[in-house]
């Protein structure tokens, strides 16, 4: 007569054709709560449900039951092909539908299909609720948007974070939370990004509830469906608040070092071990001669000296006590011009002890070595006045008197 037979049925699971003959009347005349009250405790792995045009509604009702409460995938069976109650058993997720009569083949492969799609399904709903306890329990802050780039769903650091409720946040626009001074520019970034434009790390200031200014780096992807649209965006963010005051500070404590360092009227630089001038500030620069920055770094260390042998002194001396204070030398300057210099250093090293770097101060004592210069000129030239006057006052004769005045002459 078409009906699906208990020898059909007892083939495809493998047991005796009576054993499926009683089980399927103990459950042919069954109510809705007696068949889910049944299928909770016994736990099948497929049900199959009869569909009949009286009793349509109830049937496709118990089955949408009994496959959302106890994940048990439906087959079911039908005698009509009315595409409203086939659309209706679709919207329930039916595992599949036979249409009687039923062909051995067709139940073959339904219930194969039917099995296979429920392991697949299962496995995908135990991995996506690992990976929905991973982002919750995540450090990073993680949340999605909708394709009205409104919150779909925030992860606990999130909410935490900004001190909302995940219940607060989830539907709420997010420009809502960022700081007015940028919120104009973070909405045109947001525009461009759900229209598939590429947009790099978003960094960003918001506001908590309670009103911390906190700082965020944001990286998003967006979720794409078949047709191209885009369905939602997964976006993760980092509090870099302290990196953000860190970096603030650095670059202040560096221009507030740069201010010093070209302001100081000493020489100061910096080199290489092997001569290279990494930096130097205006003092410096003036001094040797050079008449800007860039030329002057274009310049080796080496070749400065007058005396080669002066670098090499002073190498040895970094070497065996790391610093050097009150080294003098001379240097020579673009147009030949030669200048005497104090020199003070140090080696900076890295953990391993390996040099990096030289950094020192040079002073110009050039009208110093000439003024200690004309000192030792005046010194012997009182030194020699002095001896002739002893001289004098030993001779008496006049003779003796214009013999020692002629050689000291």
């Amino acid at each position: 007569d078409g009906r699906l037979t208990f020898g059909q049925l007892a083939g495809e699971l493998g047991v005796p054709a009576d054993e499926v003959r009683r089980q399927v009347q103990a459950y042919a005349d069954l109510d809705r709560e007696e068949a889910l009250e049944l299928a909770k405790k016994n736990r099948p792995d497929l049900v199959f449900m009869a569909v009949s045009i009286e009793g349509e509604c109830e049937d496709v009702e118990i089955a949408e039951q009994i496959h959302e409460k106890l994940d048990i995938p439906v087959i079911f069976l039908s005698s009509i092909s009315e595409q409203e109650i086939l659309q209706r058993i679709n919207n329930v997720g039916s595992s599949g539908c036979l249409l009687k009569p039923v062909d051995e083949n067709d139940l073959r492969i339904t219930i194969e299909m039917a099995l296979h799609k429920y392991t697949l399904e299962r496995h995908l709903k135990e991995n996506e609720a690992r990976w929905r306890e991973a982002v919750e329990y995540a450090n990073d802050l993680i949340f999605t948007l909708d394709s009205s780039a409104r919150f779909k769903s925030v992860n606990q650091a999130f909410s935490e974070m900004l001190e909302y409720s995940a219940e607060e946040l989830i539907g709420s626009d997010p420009l809502e939370l960022v700081v007015e001074e940028q919120r104009a520019e973070v909405a045109d970034i947001l525009d461009k990004f759900f229209q598939g434009h590429d947009v790099s790390n978003l960094d960003t200031d918001v506001l908590t509830k309670k009103g911390r200014r906190i700082s965020l780096e944001i990286r998003g992807r967006n979720v794409w469906d078949r047709e191209g649209n885009i369905i939602e965006s997964f976006q993760i963010a980092r509090d870099v608040t302290e990196r953000r005051q860190f970096e603030k500070e650095l670059k202040s404590s560096r221009e507030s070092y740069r201010s010093l360092f070209d302001g100081v009227p000493i020489g100061l630089y910096r080199t290489t071990p092997d001569g290279q001038i990494l930096d130097a500030n205006p003092a410096l620069v003036e001094m040797l001669g050079y008449p800007d920055i860039d030329i002057f770094n274009a310049e080796r260390a080496v070749d400065l000296y007058v005396n080669p042998e002066d670098r090499k002194r002073e190498l040895e001396l970094l070497k065996r006590d790391g610093v050097v204070r009150g080294f003098e030398m001379q240097l020579r300057r673009p147009d030949g011009s030669i200048i005497w210099v104090e020199d003070t250093t140090q080696a900076v090293m890295d953990e391993s002890g390996q040099v990096i770097c030289y950094e020192g101060s040079l002073e110009d004592i050039t009208e110093r070595k000439r003024a200690e210069e004309a000192l030792e000129r005046r010194i012997q030239e009182l030194a020699a006045l002095y001896d002739t006057s002893l001289e004098i006052n030993a001779q008496q004769d006049l003779y003796s008197l214009l013999r020692a005045i002629v050689v000291r002459a």
